[in-house]
């Protein structure tokens, strides 16, 4: 559930290459979810302006809203997940790997794994004239492709 006196309006933010998990978090508590480019830059404006209450990386860097609407901080923070998972388990008794085994439970499993492949960099000016078009598959690690973007939102 939501921090108790948390804004219930503002997004859930992720990056693309994070968990499916946190889509079907979101949808569940009705919350609104922004997906950004890898980079934390991307959701310091939402932050500023409050219409994104929590933005997190898969790198475990994260920031949000203070309980008064204002950001904690515009740049990704391990310390303040640290003390997030602090509260949670202050707060219900259970430690954050528990309550993620309740989200498996409710909203299904969901598989990730890094994978780093050095490219050459013809191979790289290859993939950076792929255009949209060019992709032809309907899905990626089981989830489907809702868009093909060439450039940030």
């Amino acid at each position: 559930g939501a921090r108790e006196g948390s804004r219930q309006d503002a997004a859930i933010g992720k990056t693309l290459v994070s968990s499916a998990l946190i889509d079907r978090v979101a949808g569940g508590l009705g919350r609104r979810l922004v997906e950004v480019p890898v980079g934390f830059k991307w959701f310091v404006p939402g932050l500023l302006d409050g219409t994104v209450g929590f933005g997190g990386e898969e790198s475990a860097g994260a920031s949000f809203l203070r309980k008064d609407g204002r950001v904690w901080s515009t740049d990704k923070d391990g310390l303040l997940l640290a003390l997030l998972a602090s509260e949670i388990i202050a707060t219900t008794g259970r430690t954050p790997s528990e309550h993620h085994r309740d989200l498996v439970e409710r909203y299904g499993e969901s598989w990730y794994a890094r994978v780093d492949a050095p490219a050459t960099l013809e191979e790289k000016a290859t993939l950076g004239k792929l255009s949209p078009e060019q992709v032809t598959a309907t899905e990626l690690a089981g989830e489907p492709i809702t868009a093909k973007l060439t450039n940030a939102p």
